[in-house]
C-alpha cells in the first residue's frame, strides 16, 4: 500500500433489535437506521422545549449537533470543512430481509462522536415505543456488542461497558493486481467526483481517498501519503452490475428523497497496492454519496 500506514480508530457498535412486524422483501434498512440514529440521539440529548439546535446555547456541548454537524451545518467552528460524518452506518443490502424480525446493523463512531456512545444506546432504548421505519413498527433493543464484547444487553439493562476503540485498518498482506470489488449496498458517487471521460473505477478510488483523508483527520491520525495513479492503469475485466432505486422518507418532514446507486461486482486489474490505505478499511467506512444512509458499502477479494 502507499506510504507509511495510518491507523485511525473508532468505536464499533453491533446493534440487534427485534421488530414486531417483519420487513417487506427487498427492504433497504439504511435510511431507516439513519433516521432511528438521529431521532435516538436527539431524544437522549435535547433538554429544550423548542428542540432547535441553531438557537440553543447548549449546542457546543450536545451530542446531536456535534455528531450530525456535517448535515445540519450547526456544529462547532471548523466542522463545516469536514466532507464526511463522524459516524458510519453499515447495513445489509436490499433484499437481505425476507420476513426476518431480528435486525442487525453496525454503527461506527469516529473522533469526538465516540464520546457520545452512551447517548446513542440510551436514545435507541428511548425510541422503542416510537417505532422503526415509516410504518412505525415497534421494536425491542436486544443487545449491543463491539465485536465479541457485550456492551449492553437486555439481561443487564443498567450495565454499560465502554468498548475499546478498534483500528479501522483490518486487512493485512498483499492486495494483488486483480481485485473483485463488490458493491454490497448501492454505490452513488458525487457528481463532482466524476469528470467527463473518467471511468467509474477511478472515480470510486478518488472518492474513497477523500473519505479516508477525512477519517484520518477526524481521528487525529497522520494524513495518508498517496501515490500518483492514472485512470488508464485500471482495466475492468468483467462486471455484473444493476441500478438500484429507492427513497428515503422523512416522517418528521413529510418528504421523500429519491436514492439510487449501483449494486453488483466488478473485476478490475491495476496497481491496487498503490490505490490507498482505504482499501484495508472497508469493514468500517463507506464510499460515495449518502453513506450516512448505509450506501456505498464495499468489499473486495482476489478472484480465484
Amino acid at each position: 500500500m502507499s506510504g507509511q500506514a495510518v491507523a485511525p480508530s473508532g468505536i464499533r457498535l453491533d446493534v440487534t433489535i427485534m421488530i414486531r412486524d417483519p420487513l417487506p422483501n427487498g427492504y433497504f434498512i439504511g435510511p431507516t437506521v439513519r433516521g432511528l440514529l438521529g431521532y435516538a440521539v436527539k431524544r437522549a440529548s435535547c433538554v429544550t422545549d423548542h428542540g432547535e439546535c441553531a438557537r440553543c446555547l447548549l449546542r457546543s456541548a450536545c451530542a446531536y449537533p456535534l455528531i450530525f454537524a456535517h448535515e445540519a451545518g450547526e456544529g462547532p467552528k471548523g466542522a463545516g470543512r469536514l466532507t464526511a460524518p463522524e459516524y458510519s452506518v453499515m447495513v445489509d443490502p436490499p433484499g437481505a430481509f425476507d420476513g426476518l424480525r431480528h435486525i442487525r446493523f453496525t454503527i461506527w463512531l469516529f473522533g469526538n462522536a465516540a464520546r457520545w456512545m452512551p447517548q446513542v444506546i440510551d436514545g435507541i432504548l428511548r425510541s422503542e415505543s416510537s417505532g422503526f421505519g415509516s410504518s412505525g413498527a415497534s421494536f425491542t433493543l436486544l443487545e449491543v456488542r463491539s465485536g465479541s464484547t457485550v456492551v449492553w444487553s437486555r439481561s443487564a439493562p443498567a450495565a454499560l461497558l465502554n468498548p475499546i476503540p478498534i483500528p479501522l485498518v483490518t486487512r493485512t498482506g498483499p492486495v494483488g493486481q486483480t481485485l473483485r470489488i463488490g458493491m454490497i449496498t448501492p454505490l452513488e458517487l458525487q457528481p463532482s467526483a466524476k469528470t467527463p471521460g473518467m471511468s467509474l473505477v477511478f472515480a470510486l478510488i478518488l472518492s474513497a481517498r477523500r473519505r479516508w483523508r477525512v477519517m484520518c483527520e477526524v481521528s487525529g491520525s497522520a494524513p495518508p501519503q498517496e501515490d500518483r495513479i492514472e485512470d488508464a492503469q485500471f482495466q475492468v475485466l468483467d462486471h455484473r452490475t444493476v441500478l438500484w432505486t429507492g427513497h428515503r422518507r422523512s416522517v418528521s418532514e413529510g418528504t421523500a428523497m429519491p436514492l439510487q446507486g449501483v449494486l453488483g461486482e466488478m473485476i478490475i486489474a491495476g496497481p491496487w497496492e498503490r490505490a490507498g490505505d482505504w482499501l484495508r478499511a472497508l469493514d468500517a467506512i463507506a464510499v460515495g454519496r449518502h453513506t450516512n444512509f448505509g450506501m456505498g458499502r464495499l468489499q473486495w477479494d482476489v478472484p480465484g
